[in-house]
């Protein structure tokens, strides 16, 4: 039997739309959603109430892909509590530079989208009725004031691109950063110059500092609405993560007692933990700040290197210099790892479905990927950021046989993909959203154009597969 609070989310997501409406893809992924939160459907306990940070450069957060996954993926298959669910948005128009990753990567700055693609997402319904507060800066840096509970061109601010700052390792040096300079000395451990090189501090710090306008954000909401109310989980994530499957749902782990987290590269893209405990961690800049220049600790994660250090660092300590009581430090639940598992990030829409479709990637039936495609993965992964993990994602949510040659399915397959990927307010590729405030159904119209794409896709792959 199911419950009424799991019945009456499920009657409002579905209010007013058909499942017809909605791609293969799309209900594939609201049934995955679906399915992770009946799990908790006959648990004794109410289930917490959710707040979630989502914060950074929004990149490709307006496109149909992202928002699906978010929706159902991420919202419905965690929280299980309509009413207690709430977004604070902390969205970049502008992502900055990045001039030396961990692994040599260099990304220039761009803007994927616009601010009428943004507003127009922010008003869609099912997104709008969830925001505690929100705020859209035009550009990158960051943003310390308050945002909008009702999204309107008045949610649109101007960036501070010098306050992070204001922030730096004081132990380190007090000096203005020069791009493309390195520091004479290294930060904090000796053997770590990763804050030292390039832009790296201010990108870690314009992270964090969205991360503390969110704890700000939902201090303001809870004291606004109600102070014995307060939200019992926080989940932070960056924009333009793709939730390929459900994460844990809340009655999967201790969630008023651990953190759904990980130690590793790229366990700062997303985390989750008590509400007590976001109060700490939303103040990571300011433990980066602070931190000495040798931390008195025996654990290779100290304050002043990469973010994921930072994380870790923060769930033991109190600030930059005092560690917590064994009994108030946040321990890790045991599948903590499994949310960053069911994620990956799309940096850009551009050309992606064009990789996505490529011949060179076709795995038929019984076989196994060839070399040439893992080559041909990874260089794009180097060249702009678009992650092996996330092409053979997306491969698998739009192709529906890699045996096939069939021509109109191929086009059909990576038009599917193309409108995937765009923003709501694209008139080309049909209506953004309905009169009634439904999503309006996605009509392309360069049938043509694919078709003669799925023409030439077909010989490449014949001569793929004949090729002695």
């Amino acid at each position: 039997m199911v419950s009424p609070r799991t019945s009456a989310w499920r009657d409002r997501e579905t209010a007013g739309r058909s499942v017809p409406d909605a791609a293969p893809w799309e209900q594939v992924v609201k049934a995955s959603g679906s399915a992770a939160a009946s799990q908790c459907e006959k648990e004794p306990t109410s289930p917490p109430a959710v707040a979630f940070c989502i914060a950074g450069a929004a990149r490709t957060f307006t496109s149909k892909l992202i928002l699906t996954h978010i929706r159902y993926n991420l919202i419905a298959a965690i929280s299980g509590n309509e009413q207690g669910t709430r977004l604070f948005l902390h969205l970049k128009l502008n992502d900055s530079e990045k001039v030396a990753g961990m692994a040599g990567q260099r990304f220039r700055s761009h803007r994927e989208g616009n601010l009428q693609q943004m507003i127009a997402t922010l008003q869609l319904p099912w997104i709008q009725q969830r925001i505690g507060e929100a705020v859209v800066l035009n550009g990158s840096g960051t943003y310390e004031g308050e945002g909008c509970q009702r999204v309107s061109a008045a949610c649109v601010v101007q960036p501070e691109n010098q306050a992070w700052k204001a922030y730096r390792t004081q132990s380190c040096s007090t000096q203005a950063y020069t791009p493309g300079e390195n520091r004479s000395t290294p930060c904090c451990a000796p053997q770590n110059h990763f804050i030292a090189t390039g832009n790296n501090e201010e990108r870690l710090l314009l992270s964090h500092m969205g991360i503390a306008w969110c704890g700000a954000a939902i201090s303001r909401y809870e004291q606004q609405t109600s102070p014995s109310k307060s939200f019992g989980l926080v989940l932070y994530s960056r924009p333009d993560a793709v939730w390929w499957r459900p994460v844990p749902p809340w009655c999967t782990w201790m969630w008023n007692h651990e953190a759904l987290s990980c130690d590793g590269p790229g366990c700062d893209m997303t985390w989750a933990v008590p509400r007590p405990h976001f109060t700490r961690l939303s103040r990571q800049h300011v433990m980066h700040r602070d931190c000495p220049a040798r931390p008195r600790t025996k654990s290779r994660h100290v304050c002043c290197t990469t973010s994921e250090h930072l994380m870790t660092f923060g769930r033991t300590h109190g600030n930059a210099t005092h560690v917590l009581p064994r009994e108030e430090q946040l321990d890790v639940a045991r599948i903590g790892s499994n949310l960053m598992k069911s994620m990956s990030v799309l940096r850009s829409t551009r050309g992606v479905c064009e990789i996505v479709m490529h011949p060179v990637l076709t795995v038929p039936t019984g076989t196994v990927p060839s070399r040439e495609a893992g080559r041909f993965a990874l260089l794009h992964e180097r060249r702009s950021g678009m992650l092996a993990k996330t092409t053979v994602k997306l491969r698998a949510l739009f192709i529906r046989n890699e045996s096939s040659l069939d021509a109109e399915l191929l086009a059909t397959e990576m038009i599917q993909c193309r409108a995937a990927l765009r923003p709501y307010d694209i008139v080309s590729i049909g209506q953004t959203v309905s009169a009634n405030g439904d999503d309006g159904d996605m009509v392309t119209n360069d049938t043509v154009k694919w078709a003669e794409w799925a023409t030439e896709y077909r010989a490449k792959l014949l001569r793929k597969f004949t090729k002695k």
